[in-house]
């Protein structure tokens, strides 16, 4: 079942982000969910509410049923008050297997009689303070609920607001000087031209860190045209348990490796291997070399895959917990900035246009996301032969079709620079 929102159901989520920048998850309701009252306890929603202080599945004992309070939001805005249940059962009924992890909103299958929850429906299970006591609190997206004065009440909103006028108003300035001089001077432009320009003018020095570049609040993203993909960041993969682990003993050099085992030879670097390719997901891989990305739920990793005859093998892996972490250091808040581009006399110059704010990235879209197709994995680099010669690294990140900014992030501003 598809949890991607649909437009409208994004809308919803919008709203609510306006008042909550706690973590959520979205599950759409199946027959079998409705008819059998169970729900797979999945990553996301066990990270939820282990996060809040609500209740921990690693503490769970087999054939244990622990209750967590839930509120329930009906299409008017009111709250109705249930009780979770949060459970083990063996999947294979007794015999040695393994254990799934479940949970059951009790009493959810009354609104379906008052056409408050339907089966298709696209639910949000969030968490907030209800009589000062964490809970989780649940939202039908597809049936449009808004109610600003319930959501102001429950969720606790971060205020950045003071750190994003300083940074709007630096953008608008620099946007109305018209071309800026790429700061490196003369010569061919580079990828990160654009983005290094923007931060000299706001004296910000270039940040390889894993925290946002403004006053660790606000991530700062430039390029020049718009139908590029998005970097959301760099994240190197774990290679344990790979055949690159057997081949390079040494962790710091398997990247190499991997462009050694894996890459081509051209003939332009006839001395290197050279990989310089774009992973997607394994219907839409989006390169030749049979690589692409599948999402382990049960291992809670991404998988990086391999395909060679009938033969596919697991070539490197991110964790959940590192993909998830990264993701919100860097995107607290973007500006994401695109850039016209002129050359004056052998410089090029960035006129800085357009830009996009964005707020609270959820982490289970992002996972959605590399599962669609609309996340991929870029890998930018070209490992030397001989010892004499430099290897050369791009840059391998992580990148996003534009067109999912909405869905990935809870909240978008368009900056108008005509009018500030």
């Amino acid at each position: 079942m598809n949890n991607l929102p649909c437009l409208n159901e994004q809308n919803v989520i919008n709203e609510i982000s306006r008042y909550n920048d706690a973590e959520f998850t979205l599950i759409r309701l199946t027959t079998t969910m409705l008819n059998k009252s169970i729900i797979d306890a999945n990553y996301f929603l066990r990270s939820l509410l282990k996060n809040a202080d609500i209740l921990d599945y690693d503490k769970i004992k087999n054939g244990e049923k622990l209750y967590a309070p839930t509120a329930f939001f009906d299409t008017k805005g009111e709250g109705h008050i249930l009780e979770t249940s949060c459970y083990l059962v063996n999947a294979n009924k007794g015999k040695s297997g393994r254990i799934d992890k479940r949970f059951w909103p009790n009493g959810i299958k009354s609104f379906m009689r008052i056409d408050e929850i339907n089966i298709g429906d696209l639910i949000l299970f969030t968490t907030g303070k209800i009589d000062n006591e964490n809970h989780i609190v649940i939202i039908n997206v597809t049936k449009n609920v808004s109610s600003t004065l319930a959501f102001s009440k429950i969720f606790v909103k971060n205020d950045f607001n003071e750190a994003w006028f300083r940074l709007k108003k630096m953008i608008i300035s620099i946007s109305n000087r018209g071309y800026i001089p790429n700061v490196k001077g003369a010569g061919k432009q580079d990828p990160k031209d654009v983005g290094e320009t923007m931060e000299a003018q706001i004296n910000m020095l270039p940040n390889n860190e894993k925290k946002a570049d403004f006053e660790d609040k606000i991530e700062l993203k430039a390029k020049s045209g718009f139908n590029t993909k998005d970097t959301l960041f760099t994240l190197r993969p774990n290679f344990e348990g790979t055949p690159i682990a057997d081949i390079e003993p040494n962790d710091k050099k398997r990247v190499t490796a991997f462009q050694r085992e894996y890459g081509y030879l051209t003939e332009r670097y006839p001395n290197h291997k050279s990989l310089f390719i774009t992973i997607g997901n394994k219907k839409a891989p989006q390169n030749g070399q049979g690589f692409f990305l599948e999402v382990n739920e049960n291992e809670q990793r991404v998988e990086l895959k391999h395909l060679s005859g009938s033969k596919i093998t697991i070539t490197a892996h991110w964790s959940f917990d590192s993909l998830r972490k990264i993701l919100k250091e860097k995107h607290p808040a973007t500006v994401w900035l695109t850039a016209d581009v002129r050359i004056v006399n052998e410089v090029v110059e960035f006129h800085y246009n357009k830009a996009e704010l964005t707020k609270s990235p959820q982490f289970q879209t992002f996972i959605d996301l590399i599962r669609a197709g609309g996340i991929v994995y870029d890998w930018r680099g070209r490992t030397a032969l001989k010892s004499d010669l430099k290897s050369v690294n791009k840059g391998n990140a992580w990148r996003m079709n534009p067109k999912f900014r909405a869905t990935l992030f809870n909240e978008l501003e368009e900056i108008d620079f005509q009018k500030n």
